[in-house]
């Protein structure tokens, strides 16, 4: 996930112990545990929603394709229609 080695690991580690005390370590790897735990959660909940966001849209879509499958009148030739010519007005010279 962070493309660390054993070497980045264990330097991090060191440097943890001497930081926090090898007395307070196991108070603070259960805290990381019990947030890792509340992530996995958070990330399996938020996955859950999205998966019925998805069926309930495809639902939606299935029943409005019938519509959007019409068949539409083909145009014959490529040529854009003709413009319209507008009147001219007379100019007055003065």
């Amino acid at each position: 996930m962070f493309n660390l080695g054993w070497s980045e690991l264990f330097l991090i580690a060191a440097i943890t112990i001497l930081a926090v005390g090898p007395k307070q370590l196991p108070d603070i790897m259960y805290g990381l545990g019990k947030l890792m735990r509340r992530i996995t959660n958070l990330q399996f909940a938020l996955s859950q929603q999205f998966d019925a966001f998805m069926a309930d849209a495809e639902v939606s879509k299935s029943g409005k394709q019938d519509n959007d499958e019409r068949d539409f009148d083909i145009v014959e030739s490529d040529e854009p229609p003709p413009i319209k010519q507008l009147p001219k007005k007379a100019v007055n010279d003065e």
